[in-house]
């Protein structure tokens, strides 16, 4: 089986990110990358993400790429905050430009319910303020080396997406879970290609 390495990305303009370190197979690097605002024209934003998405996956060797799946409606359960078209567009397309990239370099793609990442790491899916807040706190019980709640969502999708392909250098998971509770995505991870 291939190599499984990955590059988790928490979607934003402050764009978390975790990937495995190329030198050291057991090590992560964390980090954000602060994509450039240009007002209603995306496209110079789009064309940023793109090349230093490329020189990630380029320089890590990353053969997966995961992301959160873009909620752009609503907010919390009962919301009634109107939705602009540039809070829609923002998300789609940035999960568009990661998917096709991702895609053109070869690397298994998918996204992943950021609920279902947070039940997985914390042992609590609810959304609001202090849901990034447990996401960090844990990240640093674990010693993992986070400085932001960005990189801490994304180092959190990094460590469900390394669960979901068992991988064998894991704090054993999933995290809190409940006798007889399951955690687990509605879909399996994608198969990696046989050498």
């Amino acid at each position: 089986m291939t190599e499984v390495r990955i590059l988790a990305l928490d979607p934003g303009h402050k764009l978390g990110y975790c990937v495995d370190d190329a030198e050291s197979p057991d090590k992560i690097r964390t980090g954000v990358c602060e994509l450039p605002r240009h007002g209603p024209d995306r496209g110079k934003t789009w064309c940023y993400l793109e090349s230093w998405l490329l020189e990630m996956i380029t320089q890590f060797r990353v053969t997966v790429l995961a992301t959160e799946a873009p909620v752009p409606f609503g907010g919390r359960k009962g919301s009634t905050m109107a939705t602009s078209a540039d809070a829609i567009n923002f998300p789609i397309g940035l999960a568009a430009v990661v998917e096709l990239v991702g895609t053109r370099a070869g690397c298994i793609c998918w996204a992943a319910p950021i609920a279902t990442v947070r039940r997985h790491f914390t042992g609590s899916g609810k959304a609001g303020p202090e849901a990034k807040g447990r996401v960090y706190q844990r990240c640093r019980l674990l010693g993992l080396p986070v400085e932001s709640l960005d990189a801490a969502d994304a180092t959190a999708i990094h460590d469900f997406c390394a669960h979901i392909y068992r991988r064998a250098d894991l704090i054993p998971g999933p995290l809190f879970v409940a006798p007889g509770r399951s955690r687990s995505m509605r879909r399996p991870a994608p198969d990696l290609e046989v050498d």
